[in-house]
């Protein structure tokens, strides 16, 4: 049996899940307003028969603090100790409740070494995970910006062409797919017409 790959996005208590199953069947819809978010998924979740046991979770960006740090190459201390110091000086959260992950961007040999670090308060991490949790889900990744959806994607896609719009405040994030190709790009401020 085909398990269904599942997103799930949090925003000021509102929970979207997107959940794509069999034969490109694809299933949206919003929890709010309840008092158990964990209990109405899990309820939404089971009349839909959603099956996956590994959900993508999707935080939201104004939680969250992404920054590019550069570090001296020659170091040669613990690079998470080292990341955990530089980011007491980013984060507007006490440094002892920061979770924070990292990728190494590509830089010379000789250059100093280039890393984009995004950190979140235990609360903004623990949060999606105690609610997966309350409905026996792991989480599968956990991702701030929508321009890491070719990562979370299959690795074998057909090539059909795809846009993927992420709305995160005032801004709108773009992107064009073939597959796990991404084509574009963009990100567009809304404003409003009024």
């Amino acid at each position: 049996m085909i398990r269904d790959s599942i997103g799930l996005s949090l925003e000021d208590g509102r929970l979207t899940v997107v959940a794509v199953g069999g034969h490109d069947r694809l299933t949206h819809f919003v929890v709010e307003g309840v008092e158990d978010p964990a209990r109405a998924l899990d309820v939404e979740l089971r009349a839909r028969k959603i099956q996956a046991r590994r959900i993508h979770v999707g935080l939201d960006r104004r939680s969250v603090v992404v920054k590019a740090f550069e570090l001296p190459r020659a170091s040669s201390g613990d690079l998470g100790q080292m990341v955990g110091f530089e980011l007491e000086r980013h984060v507007p959260f006490p440094p002892e409740e920061a979770r924070f992950s990292w990728i190494e961007l590509p830089s010379g040999a000789d250059e100093s070494r280039r890393l984009l670090v995004v950190a979140g308060g235990r609360r903004a991490v623990e949060r999606p995970l105690g609610l997966l949790a309350g409905v026996k889900r792991r989480p599968a990744a956990i991702t701030v910006a929508c321009h890491e959806l070719p990562a979370l994607l299959p690795r074998a896609l057909p090539a059909r062409r795809a846009v993927w719009a992420h709305r995160h405040g005032t801004r709108t994030d773009v992107l064009l797919l073939i597959g796990r190709t991404l084509l574009m790009s963009r990100s567009v401020a809304i404003t409003d017409p009024a």
